[in-house]
């Protein structure tokens, strides 16, 4: 069967399945606190809850509705974008609750040390 053709004689093309599917690519995110690219498994998801009175909370299932902000599951990483202010500038919200994601990190993530230097390069950015 020859190809379809449009009035002007292109060939349609047909929509390719998805590439990630054939290429084995896996989601990647951006992390707010280091700026690196990570797969989606090994982030964190926030989302704002409530416009009304702003709250930032963890999608522990990653599927929350509305705009969502990604983390690595480091001290290090959140510590970043509480310095940088990422929170508010990725969910854009402002005056928005965010001591949710603080008892989380607090509670559920060991303390990692890495190196000053490294430190620096990511505060750097």
């Amino acid at each position: 069967m020859p190809p379809e053709k449009h009035n002007d004689n292109r060939e349609v093309t047909q929509p390719n399945q998805s590439e990630s599917a054939e290429t084995g690519a896996k989601p990647n995110r951006l992390c707010i606190g280091c700026r690196r690219h990570g797969l989606r498994s090994e982030l964190v998801r926030l989302v704002c809850r409530d416009a009304t009175a702003p709250q930032i909370v963890v999608d522990n299932r990653k599927t929350a509705p509305g705009r969502g902000a990604w983390l690595h599951q480091s001290q290090s990483c959140f510590e970043l974008a509480v310095r940088r202010r990422a929170f508010a500038r990725a969910l854009r919200v402002q005056n928005a609750d965010w001591s949710n994601v603080k008892s989380y990190f607090m509670q559920n993530l060991q303390n990692e040390k890495i190196n000053e230097r490294e430190y620096k390069e990511m505060a750097a950015r």
